[in-house]
């Protein structure tokens, strides 16, 4: 079955999985991790990618080959995006709470 070619890491892990018969405490097991990384990944979490040893493995236990970043990386630079962007909202809504403008913080870095 090919693949969609928009599929990220995660969405290949879990289709793979699935397709396989298997739930993320199985796939875990077979990787040497725990579930919830193994949820993780699946959810192309930023900041816990598969290692390149437990694509491998997987690889090989589903007989595919599974997208890395370097496959998919308009997905990637979409998340990257959409954290900025609450980096930012958080940030606005946090001065303003504290009554003080950005040029206040600048004030700050440079004492």
């Amino acid at each position: 079955m090919p693949r969609p070619s928009s599929e990220t890491t995660g969405m290949a892990m879990k289709r793979l999985r699935k397709l396989s018969g298997m739930n993320q405490t199985e796939l875990a097991r077979h990787l040497g991790v725990s579930q919830p990384l193994v949820s993780a990944w699946e959810l192309d979490d930023p900041t816990r990618r598969p290692p390149d040893e437990a694509i491998r493995v997987m690889e090989t236990l589903f007989g595919q080959t599974i997208p890395t970043d370097g496959d998919a990386p308009a997905y990637r630079v979409r998340a990257v995006l959409q954290d900025m962007a609450m980096d930012a909202a958080y940030r606005a809504r946090a001065l303003e709470m504290l009554g003080v403008d950005e040029s206040d913080i600048e004030a700050l870095y440079h004492y």
